[in-house]
């Protein structure tokens, strides 16, 4: 607006009287100006920088001959310098420097100039000029923006045509009363004056970010006719907003200034219903004191906005804000998947893993297939921190019945974090890898696979990646490409493990009614048992043939308890009582204890109770038996 180049300028008057304490001399050399002279300063200036005051001014001095009824005018004129500050909201401090020139005519006889001979001229009327030079401070008191009063000191010094510093015309203290008057040339319509700078629009997603950080910058420009004091800026966007929020505060604001101050906000859910582009209203109230009374501005303006399911991949772990184990639908799904899995999952192995097979197949059950984005691939857009990119939420994915790979690892990680699984997500160049949690530490991957390097350790936590690209395939030969792809990846990839990523991006959880999620039961448990028989067949059951190998020719207590452990782990009790009874004869408790834990499974409470007591008779402290005892009695009622 025009105010910002507006000319400010100020009219000032002081009446002053200043007191000589030093002044030419007559034919004796005494002083002759002895009493205090009274004059009139009046200047005009023009404020420029906000702090600084340029200008001319204009005065006279009556002086009076000490002694004598004799007194001359002495008439002035020259430039104003001075510079200004508001410490307070009232106060007004004030400093510069003055000079210029001086004449009067004087009706002093017997004057002396300054090298000490008389005036040849006639010395009963005397024309005398120079310069003279005026520092001086004032304090003000601001009855309104424009006009203020105030008390001014300085030191004025008037020199002879001779221009002689020793012996000037009179030098001294000056004190005087001021009055000014600022007078300012803009015509705004809006005294408080805010814009709203958006760089780009508002991400639905982001929406709990932006309480701490700025989605925008409000430039808050001051056309009051005084600088604005504990400036306070707050943000509302109407229904998309749950309340007023603070964006900042600023000290002061000059007049004349702007300031910009990052816009945050407390949006609302409704934010998470924008399915376009679009725009929304905002408003920005400014709260201020100017002198010290309170006042109150506000401005509306239009938000540009993006869909809900926009994000921009200039941080990959803004991924884990789509991922919502916590809707409706999701919630509703893995509940379904849990009770149908419950009673298949085998004791001795991993729960995850068990858990992690059957939501894989129940995404490919249900008919979720992976098609690359048409609009925004994964492949290219998560390339381009500049492009927008769109993510699907679970919902979306479940109803659409398709998506891009980054879509499938939202929509499986969310049903695995649902029913407790903590998972990771691994962006590739041409795949997205989810990685489920094996709840296990490094010393726990020889139980869980033949080759260690089939899981991902990382942080001492064991990882089973699934490749999103290649889900349609089953369990297996999703993980073995998750694997291919990991080695593949030139660059490294990066593991954004969602527990941690949600510290920063919490999930947004936009729920929606998921349409047609159906799946045949009987196809979901066949499919779920062919990938535990694979999994059997490629990591336990080479384990079992080297252990068989090692207790046949090396049958001691710790090789028959391993071997009849691994037959546990592959649902294979029959062999894995074999195994534990020939290590119970060498007397191992542990094996005893296994065997007591295989019949209480197989409901067989009278073998479970013989083999516990057996382990009490050789260790009575043995907690384990104690506590398979009382289940076993909490079972038969007793």
């Amino acid at each position: 607006m025009s105010a910002l180049s507006a000319v400010e300028m100020n009219v000032r008057l002081t009446p002053n009287m200043l007191i000589p304490v030093s002044s030419m001399k007559d034919n004796n050399q005494k002083s002759i100006i002895s009493d205090p002279a009274f004059g009139v300063t009046g200047s005009f200036g023009i404020n420029l920088f906000d702090f600084l005051s340029v200008g001319p001014e204009l005065g006279f001095k009556y002086i009076k001959k000490t002694g004598n009824p004799s007194f001359f005018m002495d008439y002035f004129g020259g430039l104003n310098v001075s510079a200004f500050f508001y410490p307070l909201s009232r106060l007004e401090l004030q400093g510069g420097v003055a000079g210029g020139l001086h004449f009067g005519i004087y009706d002093f006889p017997g004057i002396k100039d300054a090298s000490g001979k008389d005036y040849e001229i006639n010395p009963e009327q005397i024309i005398m000029k120079n310069i003279y030079l005026r520092p001086f401070m004032d304090a003000a008191f601001r009855l309104s923006p424009n006009l203020t009063v105030g008390a001014e000191a300085g030191y004025s010094l008037y020199i002879l045509d001779k221009f002689s510093f020793t012996e000037p015309m009179v030098a001294g203290p000056e004190f005087g009363v001021s009055v000014k008057y600022t007078i300012n040339t803009s015509k705004v319509s809006k005294k408080i004056d805010s814009d709203c700078l958006q760089d780009e629009p508002v991400y639905p997603v982001y929406a709990n970010i932006y309480k701490e950080n700025g989605f925008a910058y409000a430039r808050i420009s001051n056309y009051e006719s005084a600088e604005i004091r504990d400036v306070k800026i707050y943000f509302r966007a109407d229904q998309y907003t749950s309340s007023l929020f603070p964006c900042g505060e600023v000290p002061v604001i000059r007049k004349n200034k702007s300031v910009d101050v990052p816009l945050l906000a407390d949006f609302s859910e409704n934010l998470s219903s924008i399915t376009e582009d679009g725009q929304i209203p905002g408003e920005i109230i400014i709260e201020y004191t100017m002198l010290g009374k309170p006042m109150t501005a506000e401005d509306t303006f239009i938000l540009d906005v993006y869909n809900r399911n926009a994000m921009k991949w200039v941080d990959p772990a803004i991924v884990a804000m789509f991922v919502s184990p916590n809707s409706n639908e999701v919630l509703e799904l893995s509940k379904s998947i849990v009770g149908i899995a419950r009673d298949s999952l085998k004791t001795g192995l991993n729960r995850n893993m068990q858990f992690g097979m059957w939501i894989v197949e129940a995404i490919n059950t249900i008919g979720i297939d992976y098609v690359p984005g048409v609009n925004t691939p994964y492949a290219t857009y998560h390339f381009d921190m500049d492009a927008v990119d769109s993510i699907q939420f679970p919902f979306q994915t479940l109803t659409y019945k398709s998506g891009d790979v980054d879509d499938l690892a939202v929509l499986a990680s969310s049903l695995l974090q649902s029913v407790g699984i903590d998972t990771a997500l691994i962006p590739l160049s041409d795949d997205f890898i989810v990685a489920l949690s094996m709840n296990t530490t490094e010393k726990g991957v020889a139980s869980l696979v033949n080759n260690p390097e089939s899981v991902i350790v990382y942080d001492d936590e064991v990882w089973l990646p699934l490749s999103m690209k290649n889900i349609k395939d089953g369990f297996n030969k999703s993980w073995k490409a998750a694997l291919d792809a990991i080695a593949q990846e030139e660059e490294g990839s990066e593991m954004i493990i969602l527990r941690d990523a949600w510290a920063n991006y919490a999930p947004v959880g936009i729920s929606g009614k998921a349409q047609n999620v159906k799946y045949d039961n009987n196809l979901l448990k066949k499919r779920a048992d062919k990938d535990l028989a694979e999994y059997l067949q490629n990591e336990i059951q080479p384990k079992i043939r080297t252990q068989a190998t090692l207790a046949s020719s090396n049958p001691t207590e710790a090789n028959l308890n391993a071997l009849g452990l691994l037959y546990v782990r592959a649902g294979d009790y029959r062999n894995a009582k074999d195994a534990y009874n020939r290590s119970a004869k060498l007397g191992s408790v542990s094996a005893m204890s296994n065997l007591a834990n295989i019949a209480l499974l197989e409901k067989d409470y009278e073998g479970a109770k013989r083999w516990y007591n057996k382990v009490l008779e050789i260790n009575p402290e043995h907690s384990g038996a104690k506590k398979g005892l009382e289940r076993i009695a909490n079972e038969q009622g007793n």
